[in-house]
């Protein structure tokens, strides 16, 4: 769970995301030497929910297409799931 009320762990959380912008900028979204990182636009390709009938469901989603821009933002959500993880802002 992620609790960000406490201004330690908010402090923490935002030195950590600036930590691995250089990361996703270069390694994620290709921004070498000086270039712009590529755009990353989803495609989506309905509405999905969690319930058999869609008209009893209290939570509704777009679903997503899985084509390289989805690969490229599911690394970064990866990564920085991974670091709060790691560095204990959450568990």
């Amino acid at each position: 769970m992620l609790d960000l009320s406490d201004p330690v762990r908010f402090d923490m959380a935002k030195s950590l995301l600036q930590s691995l912008e250089r990361e996703i900028q270069q390694e994620i979204l290709g921004a070498v030497g000086g270039a712009d990182p590529e755009p990353v636009s989803l495609k989506f390709k309905g509405i999905g929910t969690f319930a058999p009938n869609p008209k009893q469901s209290r939570v509704m989603f777009l679903k997503v297409a899985e084509d390289n821009s989805f690969a490229k933002l599911q690394k970064i959500a990866h990564l920085i799931i991974s670091a709060f993880i790691d560095k204990g802002v959450t568990s």
